[in-house]
């Protein structure tokens, strides 16, 4: 199933785009596998916004 980037869409006022990926594999709410996948979401989110940052 498709994936859209709502949040970088409503930042860079793009068109939407789709992503086509497997779906993740579940895990248990507040397990150290899911505390990583969060960590991991907001640190390539906090990386994009860095470098649209510094390409303007």
């Amino acid at each position: 199933m498709p994936i859209v980037f709502e949040e970088v869409i409503a930042e860079t006022g793009e068109e939407p785009r789709t992503v086509d990926r497997p779906e993740a594999p579940r895990v248990a709410e507040g397990s150290p596998e899911e505390d990583l996948r969060i960590f991991r979401r907001l640190q390539a989110r906090a990386d994009y916004r860095a470098s649209r940052l510094s390409a303007d």
